[in-house]
C-alpha cells in the first residue's frame, strides 16, 4: 500500500454543503491522439445563499514525477493556475498519479449566479504525456435555516490486488440530517472488483475498468467514520494491476421540510397522442426550483417540460404531450417522474399512470 490521503477540510455550520465529481482518463498533449485542450462540466446547483467557500481536487497520471507541468487549469474562464504543482504524488506501475487541491471561491462567488453548469477547462500543449483522471468540487453555501458538516481527505492511496486501506475521517456527531459518504476508484480493468463499506453500509458489488464515484447513504454517529476500501484478489496475475483511492468525502446536510406534491388531473389517449395533465405543489417550507417534470415509458423519455421555481405553497398545472407512434407496443402505463432542487439538494417524485 503507498500513497496517502490527509485531511482537505472537516467543519459543521449553518448552511448547506454540495460535493460534484467528474473521472475519466484523457490524454492531454500534443503527442498522438492527445488534445491539447480538454473541455469538462461540473454540475454544481446553487442554493439560495452566498457561497462560503469552494475547493478543487485535480487528479492527473503523468510519465515520471515531475514537480510541475506547465499546465493551465480554466474554471469558467477564469484562470485557476498556469502550472501544476502537485501536492500529493503515488507511483503506478509505469505513471505517477498526481493530485492537487485549489481554492476557487472568488471564481464561483462571481460566477455562481449564471447557472448550475461550471466549465472547466485544461490547456496542456506540451509531448510529454499526460492524462486527466478526475476532478472534485466542493462548496459550501449560508443559509440559516439549514445546517450542514463536511469532511474530506484528499491525496491518493494506491491499492494492490488483496489490500484493503481503513481510512478514519474525522466527523461530527449527528444532529438529525442525511449523511453521505463518496469516494472515486481508478480501477486498472475490467476483472477488478472493489468492496467499499462505510460504517457498516456496503456499496457494490463494484467490478470493471476505469474510473468511478462511489456514493452510498450511512447512519453512524462517532467522531471518526470508518471507511474501507478492499482490492479483491483475481487469484492471478495481470498487468496492469495496481488501483488508486482518491477523494473521500463525508457530508451531512439537515434542510426545512422538502416536500413536493405529483398528482395526475387527467390522462387521455387520441390516436397516437397521449395527453397527461399533472398538476405540482410545492408543500416544503423553502422555495424548490429547477422543477423538471417528464414522463417515461419502456426506458425511455416521451415528453419532459420544466417548471422552474414554485416558492412554498405554490402550485402549477402542466401538459405534457407524447406520440406512442415510435413505440414498438402500446404501454399499459407510463410513469411521471418529478425533480427539483432546494438549497442544492435533489428532490424527487414518481407515480405511475395507467393507461387502462
Amino acid at each position: 500500500m503507498e500513497g496517502e490521503l490527509d485531511k482537505l477540510v472537516s467543519e459543521q455550520g449553518s448552511g448547506t454543503v454540495s460535493v460534484e465529481r467528474i473521472t475519466g482518463r484523457e490524454p492531454l498533449g500534443s503527442w498522438p491522439g492527445a488534445r491539447s485542450r480538454a473541455q469538462f462540466w461540473l454540475h454544481l446547483p446553487r442554493p439560495e445563499g452566498e457561497m462560503r467557500w469552494a475547493l478543487l481536487t485535480i487528479g492527473l497520471e503523468a510519465a515520471g514525477a515531475p514537480r510541475s507541468l506547465r499546465l493551465r487549469i480554466a474554471l469558467d474562464r477564469a484562470s485557476v493556475t498556469r502550472e501544476f504543482k502537485p501536492q500529493f504524488s503515488a507511483g503506478l506501475d509505469e505513471t505517477v498519479y498526481l493530485k492537487a487541491v485549489y481554492d476557487v471561491t472568488p471564481i464561483l462567488r462571481k460566477r455562481l449566479g449564471r447557472g448550475d453548469l461550471h466549465r472547466l477547462q485544461i490547456f496542456y500543449d506540451l509531448a510529454q504525456p499526460a492524462y486527466f483522471r478526475d476532478a472534485t468540487l466542493i462548496a459550501a453555501f449560508e443559509a440559516e435555516s439549514a445546517k450542514y458538516a463536511v469532511s474530506a481527505l484528499t491525496g491518493a492511496r494506491v491499492l494492490e490486488p488483496g489490500e484493503v486501506t481503513v481510512e478514519y475521517p474525522p466527523f461530527y456527531r449527528s444532529f438529525g440530517g442525511e449523511r453521505r459518504a463518496s469516494l472515486t476508484i481508478h480501477s486498472p480493468y475490467h476483472e477488478a472488483s472493489f468492496d467499499v463499506v462505510v460504517a457498516g453500509h456496503r456499496a457494490g458489488p463494484l467490478q470493471g475498468a476505469g474510473s468511478f464515484p462511489v456514493e452510498l447513504r450511512f447512519e453512524y454517529d462517532g467522531s471518526l467514520v470508518p471507511v474501507s476500501v478492499r482490492y479483491n484478489d483475481p487469484g492471478y496475475k495481470f498487468y496492469p494491476k495496481r488501483a488508486i483511492v482518491t477523494d473521500i468525502v463525508l457530508e451531512e446536510v439537515l434542510l426545512p421540510r422538502v416536500e413536493l406534491t405529483l398528482e395526475v388531473a387527467a390522462a387521455t389517449i387520441t390516436g397516437d397522442t397521449l395527453r397527461v395533465e399533472a398538476v405540482v405543489r410545492n408543500e416544503s417550507e423553502i422555495p424548490v426550483r429547477s422543477i423538471l417534470i417528464a414522463l417515461l415509458a419502456l426506458g425511455g423519455q416521451l415528453a419532459s417540460k420544466r417548471i422552474g421555481r414554485l416558492m412554498p405553497g405554490e402550485e402549477a398545472r402542466v401538459a405534457l404531450e407524447a406520440s406512442l407512434s415510435r413505440l414498438p407496443l402500446r404501454p399499459q402505463s407510463v410513469i411521471l417522474t418529478l425533480a427539483g432542487y432546494a438549497m442544492g439538494r435533489r428532490v424527487e417524485k414518481s407515480l405511475e399512470v395507467s393507461l387502462s
